[in-house]
């Protein structure tokens, strides 16, 4: 990795280095800047959360109830303040960090630097789609394996033996028992819906892609949900406006399904 201290020697050290190391160079430091970016963020959060926290404290409980947006926007607004960026920037930065509470693996995989913010952020707003509590299959082992775990090679050659007892007295224990050093089978692994976001996000996939491709996996988790997700936008939403638009043309503005759209 090239000096972080001294910027000319960098500039020196980037000009003058192969293609090859300047590529190592570039991911690597690539990394270590999204570790950095996630450490800025989450301290941001409780930076944020110190200043609601303080000032819910300072109210009473009729006082908190009325100044809770105030709270909020005090948060955000110190954020902005002391790392110098937007309001807006804050409170989606304030937003992120809090929702990284509830997600641990998210927020572990995040600081380790596997994800950049735009895509833990999308990664996030499928958490909070998602149902809860939901347990995901993995994919199923090969037929060998299941085999192995069951102490056969898939031919029935080992059922045979598997039926005789042990009589010698060298594997048996006092009680006449026969010792077994076979490990007890391993539970079978089970994702929940953190597990299969990172799985999808580790592919090298644009970011709009992975969206898409959360939103088909909370759609195919609870399909009756989300068609009530969808009738519910509709009834809200759903409309058509046409106006008056200049040099004779008119707007037309409306919220339809998005097969209708295309």
């Amino acid at each position: 990795m090239f000096p972080c201290s001294d910027p000319a020697t960098a500039d020196a050290a980037i000009s003058s280095a192969s293609s090859t190391d300047v590529g190592d160079a570039a991911r690597e430091h690539l990394r270590v800047s999204r570790q950095h970016e996630a450490r800025s963020l989450l301290s941001a959060y409780r930076l944020g959360q110190s200043v609601y926290d303080e000032m819910m404290l300072a109210l009473s409980t009729g006082q908190q109830m009325m100044v809770r947006n105030g709270a909020d926007k005090a948060a955000v607004g110190a954020i902005s303040l002391q790392l110098g960026f937007s309001r807006t920037k804050a409170g989606t930065w304030f937003n992120l960090g809090d929702a990284l509470q509830h997600l641990p693996k998210f927020r572990m995989a995040y600081l380790a630097g596997e994800y950049s913010t735009n895509r833990m952020a999308k990664m996030v707003y499928a958490a909070q789609a998602a149902p809860e509590g939901m347990v995901i299959d993995p994919a199923p082992q090969a037929s060998v394996e299941e085999a192995e775990a069951a102490g056969t090679d898939g031919t029935g050659a080992d059922d045979a033996e598997a039926d005789v007892p042990e009589t010698d007295t060298a594997d048996a224990d006092l009680d006449g028992e026969p010792i077994t050093d076979d490990p007890a089978p391993a539970p079978e692994a089970v994702w929940d819906f953190e597990d299969l976001a990172l799985e999808l996000g580790s592919r090298p996939t644009t970011d709009t892609v992975l969206q898409d491709q959360l939103a088909e996996a909370v759609i195919s988790l609870d399909p009756d949900g989300a068609a009530r997700a969808r009738e519910g936008f509709a009834e809200a939403w759903q409309n058509l406006t046409v106006s008056a638009d200049s040099s004779g043309h008119m707007n037309v503005d409306a919220c339809v399904p998005a097969e209708d759209g295309v």
